[in-house]
């Protein structure tokens, strides 16, 4: 089974606008199997009241880490700590990241390119399981949703990271239900979920569906909902299938890939005739 979820959304809690009540049932109510309440410095402890058989509410909080000048920041996601942890504004985002996993939780690099990172950044952040590659409300309020060159700068540095859509819904006006998870899991309990998103089975998406993503023999193979096109981005600098399109406009469901010489991974990317995306996980060669 394949349940959709959102890992990154804030209440009156912190700074968002809608209580954590009216943000489950609205996610709830729209087709949403999952969601973490993750406001700033402050988890949401009462998760568990709000699980049932049909939906998962996980505890988590997001640590932000902001300098100046230059502007930027480090902002991380805890995603369901397994004991309590407490964190200090002042400590580095690396002794964060530490306590995250000492306590057992999910830490995630949140939104990069809005927070102006540069790429070492990314690359001396320690013990994170993935980033955001899109994060709506970047998208909405500031046009740097999309973080895929760190996706990519990772993976060709030997970085491996496990990609991630989200809301960080604050508004809730046009900052909400723009990327999501698709997990692969047996069901939608607490316990199932996190092992399926440890393990990457799961892709991003905003609205298009990719049913595989796979290596075969020499080459990799991607079958998904109709798109305009389907996209094998990876390290090799040029590659002349790399962007796969239907004749004369027509769209496609699938599309193969012929790995390269000395490539170290591939991930696959398509866009829907509205302009929507959806994310692979990375295969690393």
């Amino acid at each position: 089974m394949r349940y959709k979820g959102n890992l990154h959304v804030h209440t009156t809690r912190s700074d968002g606008k809608k209580t954590p009540e009216d943000c489950i049932a609205l996610y709830k109510q729209n087709g949403y199997d999952f969601l973490a309440i993750t406001d700033h410095f402050r988890f949401f402890p009462d998760a568990d009241k709000y699980c049932d058989e049909t939906f998962t509410v996980l505890n988590g909080c997001e640590l932000n880490f902001d300098s100046a000048p230059p502007n930027k920041s480090h902002h991380i996601l805890c995603i369901e700590p397994e004991n309590e942890v407490k964190f200090d504004r002042n400590m580095t985002p690396n002794e964060a990241t530490k306590k995250i996993v000492e306590s057992g939780g999910l830490s995630v690099l949140a939104h990069p390119y809005w927070s102006l990172m540069h790429f070492d950044d990314v690359l001396k952040l320690n013990n994170i399981i993935g980033l955001e590659i899109w994060n709506h409300i970047s998208h909405a309020y500031a046009s740097r949703g999309g973080s895929g060159v760190y996706a990519d700068v990772c993976a060709a540095s030997g970085k491996k990271l496990l990609l991630f859509a989200t809301d960080d819904a604050h508004f809730y006006d046009t900052d909400f239900f723009g990327g999501y998870i698709m997990v692969e899991s047996p069901s939608n309990s607490k316990r199932d979920l996190l092992e399926a998103i440890k393990a990457g089975r799961f892709y991003c998406s905003q609205g298009p569906q990719i049913f595989k993503v796979e290596r075969q023999s020499g080459k990799i193979v991607a079958e998904t909902s109709p798109v305009c096109a389907i996209a094998f981005l990876s390290d090799a600098l040029w590659a002349k299938d790399r962007v796969q399109t239907g004749e004369n406009g027509q769209e496609i469901t699938g599309a193969v890939y012929e790995i390269k010489p000395n490539e170290t991974y591939v991930r696959v990317e398509c866009y829907d005739k509205d302009g929507k995306t959806a994310w692979s996980q990375l295969i690393y060669l």
